[in-house]
């Protein structure tokens, strides 16, 4: 301050010193336009980067829920008994077609294309169907009885699924080998599965991940000259090659990134080196101070954000900045990108541990459950698997849609009884469940499974091809630990009470059984 007050003084007896203060004045105004570029504009296209990230993440999310969605439907499928019993004996089991393969099918799961072919590539049956107008249709270059050679099949226990280009047109799809559904081969044949990439497919994912997204079929001679980076105006183009299910370029996904964070970060600065320019002399302290708490703070704040995000690998925070300006807009459009984020990566592990039907876990999760226990001394524990008798008959003589109804039935009673948090109740595969009841007597264990068996013999859902009894009834095997030291004795657990399931059945059906062995 008393720099101020000696300037005036000074300037009136040197016009001299008035010109040096002046190139002192141009120096530091070049100086804070240098550092508004450093604090401001590189912080923004840093930000921009780490959005740039964000949007590609989210783009593959929607891409890959797509694509897990339709090869959760054929690995359901291809391990039914129904399937392999069709391929087998294709005339012998004709209702098969009319109860899984008829347009109201793919109509229900939004899918076009619907195929079963044999293992010298003859199709069995297949469907194309136009979703918008309901109807079946047809693929000019797809075959109608005989699968082209250009189309690979998977061998044992793979899988293809991805994108697959046919002709002009992009469809995700899924090819499974089909086994019996206790998983066991010999593969009787393939199940394929298909959705066109179209515009309603572009919508929906635009709406889960970035609103400028297209992903088009690939010119091969086209290769050598795309761009992944290109700038148009005030927008960033990328673009990404996308493999089909074989590893082959096959798609081209381009992101027309909109640079608002850019162009936010460039008015900033400009709001700033005017300000430098106007209250320099008058208020360049109050300027450089407001500067710090209103621009470079929320900038920091924001960047500390985004490095807890990364290190923590924690979408669930969220940057608290209530602001009504750019950063307030970047904040609020930054925790919005965030939600989605989040919401997608639920949902892909809720879609691939949860049994769709029944709404039970299902088997990738007992196995995961079972690998992330740490090993050491643990309480008692027991294994009970269930298993609806004649549950094949039941198709036979009700239909599959009856069928799953009956799945859910006998899903909802074991949920409702074993309603313990450390009870674990799994959709095992088909009409097989497994529940896992940690600290647990052997009585506790036999009072809920016959607790099972009785409520659902209350229900007398009719069963009337049962050699049993003329409702629904269900076998069980049970095992029981008295300490579980490791995950070997969970899986060996589980192995027994298979055993033990295996001789409820041997011996009649519509019981429980302990394994022998646990007690000798």
């Amino acid at each position: 301050m008393r720099l101020l007050h000696q300037i005036p003084s000074e300037l009136k007896s040197s016009r001299r010193l008035l010109q040096r203060l002046f190139a002192v004045y141009l120096f530091f105004l070049l100086l804070f336009g240098l550092i508004g570029y450093v604090w401001i504009l590189r912080p923004f296209l840093h930000l921009e980067s780490e959005e740039l990230k964000r949007v590609k993440q989210s783009v593959e999310v929607a891409l890959e829920r797509e694509i897990l969605y339709i090869d959760s439907i054929v690995k359901d499928v291809a391990f039914w008994d129904d399937t392999w019993n069709y391929l087998r004996e294709p005339e012998n089991n004709k209702d098969y077609v009319i109860t899984n393969l008829e347009i109201e099918t793919p109509i229900n799961l939004s899918l076009e294309y619907m195929a079963i072919i044999n293992r010298d590539r003859t199709i069995l049956y297949q469907i194309i169907v136009d979703t918008e107008e309901e109807e079946i249709t047809s693929w000019p270059s797809f075959p109608s009885d005989r699968l082209n050679e250009n189309i690979l099949l998977p061998k044992d226990r793979e899988v293809y699924r991805g994108i697959f280009k046919n002709g002009t047109d992009l469809i995700i799809l899924s090819i499974r080998n089909v086994y019996k559904g206790d998983g066991k081969g010999p593969s009787a044949g393939y199940y394929m599965v298909g959705k066109k990439v179209d515009e309603n497919l572009m919508e929906q994912m635009r709406g889960m991940s970035y609103p400028y997204l297209d992903i088009t079929p690939l010119d091969p001679q086209e290769i050598d000259s795309i761009q992944t980076k290109r700038y148009r105006g005030d927008s960033l183009i990328l673009q990404e090659l996308l493999p089909d299910i074989y590893g082959t370029p096959a798609a081209l996904l381009t992101v027309n990134y909109k640079r608002t964070i850019l162009n936010a970060g460039k008015n900033s600065l400009v709001f700033y080196i005017i300000s430098v320019i106007v209250n320099m002399i008058a208020i360049g302290l109050i300027t450089m101070h407001f500067i710090e708490n209103h621009m470079i703070f929320p900038l920091k704040l924001l960047l500390e954000h985004m490095n807890r995000i990364n290190d923590k690998d924690d979408f669930s925070l969220r940057l608290e900045m209530e602001r009504q300006d750019e950063f307030g807009i970047l904040s609020a459009d930054y925790n919005r990108l965030l939600d989605l984020i989040e919401e997608n990566n639920s949902r892909l592990i809720e879609m691939a541990n949860r049994d769709e039907l029944t709404g039970l876990h299902n088997r990738r999760f007992i196995n995961e459950y079972i690998e992330s226990i740490s090993t050491g001394e643990q309480e008692t524990g027991s294994a009970l698997m269930i298993d609806i008798d004649y549950f094949k008959k039941y198709n036979d003589r009700y239909g599959h849609i009856a069928g799953d109804h009956c799945i859910r039935q006998v899903a909802e009673v074991i949920k409702d009884t074993a309603t313990r948090p450390a009870d674990i109740s799994s959709r095992y595969g088909g009409e097989e469940f497994i529940i896992l009841l940690f600290d647990t007597s052997r009585e506790g264990a036999l009072t809920v499974a016959e607790k099972i068996q009785a409520t659902l013999r209350k229900m007398k859902i009719p069963h009337e091809n049962s050699p049993v009894q003329p409702y629904v009834t269900v076998s069980g095997g049970l095992s029981f630990r008295k300490s579980l030291k490791s995950k070997e004795d969970i899986l060996e657990m589980i192995n027994e009470a298979d055993k033990a399931l295996y001789q409820s059945k041997e011996e009649g059906r519509d019981r429980i059984t302990f394994f022998k062995e646990t007690f000798g």
